[in-house]
């Protein structure tokens, strides 16, 4: 474990609350640490141990389909491709998993170049107007933006994704600037409907509500989680806020 570079005791005072309050930070310093290492450790096994397998079965059943028509029968071809989007899945997951780790250690570098954020939000909001008859309100033309386009573009994806069934039918996601006394925001609004009764919590201890069956999509909620830091690592937020039988996400990204 790395050891901390502290300065000799005979800096402190010798009062026994400065010496106690010393030992609880260094405690907590190295305990941090060994929480960090315990993590890299961590992704390292997810990426050696279980996402390299992984990526060999995908290739070697791709291999396979390739060649199915002459070596394999339909009912054969099936099971290679139902074992197929399994592996597909199962990296996905992992990945997330590695991103959502990654972004936690702030080991995430970010591509950063100004752009518009209307452009690649109306892009896509274009999925969730399209059904259920959801409207889009624009009150600002234009949004400029100092971020990661392409890691910003990645996390509407899964929030749109995550989303895509659960807009009320005729509401409207609405999308303005708001300004305070040190930093304009543009500031989305989705309304979803309720999901479920499991609540767990979100957001510095907002309650959120989620079904059982949200676990038969596979990894989704994941990639809602890893949006999330995303949006974060760019000192935006992320937040849900239940009202009765519905509730509000709320996208805030800071303006340029």
């Amino acid at each position: 474990m790395e050891e901390l570079m502290l300065p000799p005791l005979a800096y402190l005072s010798q009062d026994n609350n400065t010496t106690q309050n010393y030992e609880i930070y260094l405690f907590k310093h190295n305990l941090k640490q060994e929480v960090n290492n315990q993590l890299e450790r961590y992704i390292s096994t997810l990426k050696h141990d279980i996402k390299t397998p992984v990526i060999a079965q995908i290739h070697a059943l791709e291999h396979l389909l390739a060649e199915s028509k002459e070596r394999f029968n339909e009912k054969q071809q099936d099971i290679l491709t139902s074992i197929l989007e399994s592996c597909n899945i199962q990296y996905t997951i992992i990945n997330n998993l590695i991103s959502m780790m990654k972004y936690k250690q702030e080991e995430i570098v970010l591509n950063s170049n100004s752009f518009d954020f209307i452009e690649i939000l109306k892009d896509n909001l274009l999925s969730l107007t399209g059904q259920n008859r959801v409207k889009l309100k624009l009150t600002t033309p234009k949004a400029i933006v100092n971020a990661d386009k392409e890691k910003l573009n990645d996390a509407l994806q899964k929030i749109c994704k995550y989303i895509s069934d659960k807009t009320l039918k005729g509401s409207t996601i609405n999308i303005s600037e708001h300004e305070n006394e040190t930093l304009s925001h543009i500031i989305i609004e989705i309304f979803c409907q309720t999901v479920g009764s499991h609540s767990f919590s979100y957001d510095s201890g907002k309650k959120v509500y989620i079904d059982s069956t949200e676990y038969n999509s596979v990894g989704s909620y994941l990639e809602f989680l890893v949006a999330s830091e995303i949006i974060k690592a760019h000192r935006g937020r992320l937040t849900i806020d239940q009202t009765g039988d519905s509730c509000l996400i709320k996208i805030k990204i800071p303006l340029h």
